[in-house]
């Protein structure tokens, strides 16, 4: 019976302790925004390309 109770206290602890999990979470969202900025910064790569392209080509 006392192993139960050690158990249920751990369980217990174990389950209200949230210090980690909100560091992870921010973790989570920065990656996902970081992911977002490459995207569209690869996205926008092309036409900016394109367009000093056709400023180099007007300028020669």
């Amino acid at each position: 019976m006392n192993n139960l109770k050690t158990l249920q206290a751990l369980l217990s602890a174990f389950g209200s302790t949230t210090k980690g999990s909100t560091a992870i979470e921010y973790a989570l969202i920065a990656t996902l925004i970081s992911i977002a900025i490459l995207g569209g910064i690869e996205s926008l790569s092309g036409g900016i390309s394109s367009m000093f392209g056709s400023i180099s080509t007007a300028i020669e």
